[in-house]
């Protein structure tokens, strides 16, 4: 019942957005989830699992610890990813815009070219917050949370062989 309130609310929300708000940010969100994650399984890919690899078979490092460790190390990973991935969603997004003729009909129907931007600006704001948010609280705790597991499990690794 609760789950079907907030739904309303968000619902009445959502519709309160100008509709040419709506149908840009519902051209850009798909392409930041994919650029987010594009971009985190490549940095995290490169940075973290080729050196996890490297201590599971060196050091005898249990596979679980290896994999808590990996996802300890996401939130460091998605701060890398926010600001590349806005600016990539916005860059295929609006050229898409523009090659379809769809903002030449938008200015041909008086809409100037900051009120086109407007949900891009909006977008990228949000994301500003929800990165300063990640990297001032999260991160920090989780890097120190992996780091302390890493040393535990490899300072036991080491002392039973």
């Amino acid at each position: 019942m609760k789950n079907i309130k907030y739904l309303q609310k968000f619902h009445s929300i959502f519709r309160r957005i100008p509709l040419l708000d709506r149908w840009i940010i519902s051209k850009l969100i798909p392409i930041l989830f994919f650029a987010i994650s594009a971009f985190t399984i490549v940095s995290l890919s490169v940075g973290v699992m080729f050196d996890l690899i490297r201590k599971i078979a060196e050091y005898g490092l249990p596979i679980f610890i290896a994999l808590k460790i990996f996802f300890l190390s996401l939130p460091g990973f998605l701060v890398i990813a926010f600001p590349m991935s806005v600016l990539l969603s916005s860059l295929i997004t609006y050229g898409n815009l523009s090659s379809n003729s769809e903002i030449l009909a938008l200015k041909s129907l008086g809409i100037n070219n900051y009120r086109i931007v407007l949900p891009s600006l909006l977008l990228a704001v949000f994301m500003t917050f929800l990165t300063f948010t990640f990297s001032d609280n999260l991160v920090p705790i989780s890097n120190r949370v992996a780091s302390d597991l890493l040393q535990n499990s490899l300072g036991k690794s080491i002392r039973t062989e």
